[in-house]
């Protein structure tokens, strides 16, 4: 099934040297609006490498010319269970 990201969040990390980006998402199978997840981008290496190359050049040139900004951490969760 393709999911969906229904809500997220980020920040920069700077308790490590270098710092990095942190994005927290959430996803589902169905909610309000949502930006639909390419088919195979589900699994989180792939989602990073993705997010990645859609940054812009400043990103690129600090995550990978002058390593300055560490790998991106992706945190995803499922939204919770609810009874009917």
């Amino acid at each position: 099934t393709t999911k969906q990201i229904v809500e997220y969040t980020s920040y920069a990390d700077t308790k490590t040297i270098p710092g990095h980006y942190v994005l927290f998402f959430e996803s589902s199978d169905k909610g309000p609006d949502p930006v639909l997840l390419p088919k195979g981008v589900t699994e989180e290496c792939c989602l990073a490498l993705a997010l990645e190359e859609e940054l812009n050049s400043v990103y690129r040139q600090g995550r990978v010319c002058d390593q300055s900004i560490g790998p991106l951490e992706i945190s995803s969760e499922e939204p919770p269970l609810t009874s009917t």
